[in-house]
Order: C-alpha cells, then structure tokens, then sequence
C-alpha cells in the first residue's frame, strides 16, 4: 500500500490547489527581479503594453513563479538579507501558501517593522484565507506608510474589503460613472488608470464569476466611453470599451443597462458578442444532473480502490 501513497497524496493535492485558486487576490508586492523567472511571470500580463487601456485576464505562470522562489530563499539563505525572505514569501502567497507566508511576514514584522511589502501582503494572504478584518487592518496599515502605493489605485483593495465586511451597500465602489456623456477630465483619468492597475493584478487569481473583478470591469467601460466621447480618442477606446463590458457580463454583472450598451456597441463596432453574453437567465441545474455527476463521482472512486485492491492481492499471489 505504501507504493501508492505518493500517487495518492498527488491527487489530494491537485483538487486542493483547484480549490484554493477560487479565492480572491489582489496586489502582491516584490523587490528583486531575476531574469530567468520573474520575467517570464511579468511578460503575461493583464493589459497589452501596446494597447495600454486594452482589457483582459491576466494570467500567471506558476512554474517561473517556483523558481524564483527557489532563487530568492537560496539568496536569502546565503546573505541573510530580509528582502530576499520577503519575496520568497510572496511567492509563496502566488503559489497558495497562504499560512506559511503570514509566519514567515509576520516574523519579518517584528524584525523589520513598518515595511510596506511585509503590510500589505500580510493583508492580501489574509483575505485569501478569508479573514476580510484582519487583511484590513494590515492593507490600511500599508496604506498609510506608502499612499502613493499601485499608482494610489489602493483604496479600491479597501472598498473591496469593507463590502465583504458589511455587504449593505448596491454599489461596492460607490461611483455613478456609468454615463458615457459625463465629461472625462483628470480625475477621471486617474480613476480609469486606478482600475486599470487594480484590474491587472486582481485578474491573476481572481477568475469568473465575481462581482468585484464584475463592476470594476463595468465602471472601466464607461470610463473609456467618456474618454472616446469627450476627448475624441482614436486609440481603440470605443472598441476597448465593449471588452470591458463584455467582460463585466463574464465575471456576472448583471443590468438592462448593461445589455443594451453590449448590443448598442457590438452592432455599431460590427462584433459579434460572445454565447456568454446572451442576456437569457441560464437554466437551474436539476436534481437529476447533480444526482449523475454524485454518482460518477462514487464509480470513479470505487474502481479506483478496486484497481488498487486487485494490484495487491496479485503481489502478494506471486509472493507465495
């Protein structure tokens, strides 16, 4: 039996790691660069360098991400600099060690406090785990000793945080940008660029449905329409808009208003929108359906077992 024990604990660990991806992620933050593997990590990223409003999901490249971690805690090990133990830690929050970060920032914490770094990804380990109060406290704590932080795009984590706290409130950000006509000035320019860095860094972990990631995507829409209008943007805003909204509609936003703008823009742009974004309700799973899956779910197990069963009775026959 002890042969089948690593099979075993590979595939226990597998359906974790599947789970642990669903939750909520927003910035983490490093300070050594290595050329083999941060690189690969930071080439995929949530919005084109040459279409710098350009929507999409981020994506992250795990296997770059291990080796840097390898690199920074052999740096660590050799030179004893905390920098290097910091980043390893962050890349231990990327790889889904969220308790093992938290020791290893909080030891970090008492040896050097008041660090941004060490602040603000306790706090976004700690809203991994899901405790939203905790991961409060430490990404206002960050906050305050660097304001200017993520383009001073931080107060979106907060709003975040306080929604999953206190959930009363309809609007989670508590804008009224969707209106494509409002004039686009500064402060709108600094709200779509907030959005845009929250956005990038969110979508590395944070994946459909979420009503978050949802109406920053919707709010970054408008935001681009009333860039287009105002400023008579040539530089693909209009279209970059019926992506944000599109993928609004992917992560579950859901409004007349929103449909209508998908249908005004799709026929005016000539795109065709995706099957996702039809605006009937999808149909409830019935009990038969998840009685089928239940039940494949137990057959799978049992030839599994039997499988193994039938493989040690077979040794022990040629034994004998």
């Amino acid at each position: 039996m002890k042969k089948y024990v690593p099979f075993l604990s590979k595939c226990f660990l597998i359906a974790f790691g599947f789970v642990a991806s669903t939750y909520s992620l927003a910035c983490i933050n490093e300070t050594h660069a290595f050329k083999d593997a941060y690189n690969k990590t930071n080439s995929i990223v949530g919005f084109d360098p040459l279409n710098f409003y350009k929507p999409r999901i981020s994506i992250i490249d795990k296997k770059a991400i291990d080796i840097n971690s390898q690199i920074n805690l052999n740096e660590y090990e050799s030179t004893k600099e905390v920098s290097y133990y910091s980043d390893y830690a962050a890349n231990l929050i990327y790889l889904g060690e969220y308790e093992k970060a938290i020791t290893i920032y909080l030891e970090i914490e008492k040896s050097h406090p008041n660090e941004y770094n060490t602040a603000s990804n306790i706090g976004t380990a700690y809203e991994l785990i899901g405790d939203n109060a905790k991961a409060l406290y430490w990404i206002r704590k960050a906050i305050s000793i660097n304001p200017k932080s993520h383009e001073g795009s931080e107060w979106i984590h907060v709003k975040i945080l306080e929604h999953k706290i206190n959930p009363k409130s309809k609007s989670i950000f508590g804008l009224q940008v969707d209106n494509e006509n409002e004039r686009f000035d500064k402060n709108s320019e600094k709200l779509l660029d907030n959005f845009r860095h929250q956005l990038n860094e969110r979508t590395k972990f944070v994946k459909p449905k979420d009503v978050y990631v949802a109406e920053m995507f919707y709010n970054y829409g408008y935001l681009l329409l009333q860039k287009h209008t105002t400023v008579k943007d040539k530089t693909g805003t209009k279209e970059f808009a019926l992506e944000a909204f599109i993928l609004a509609k992917t992560y579950g936003y859901e409004s007349e208003k929103l449909d209508d703008k998908l249908n005004v823009l799709s026929k005016e742009l000539n795109k065709k929108l995706p099957e996702f974004h039809k605006t009937e309700s999808p149909k409830p799973k019935d009990n038969k359906y998840n009685f089928s899956n239940i039940s494949i779910t137990i057959v799978s197990i049992l030839v599994l077992l039997a499988s193994i069963v039938y493989l040690l009775n077979s040794r022990r026959k040629k034994r004998k």
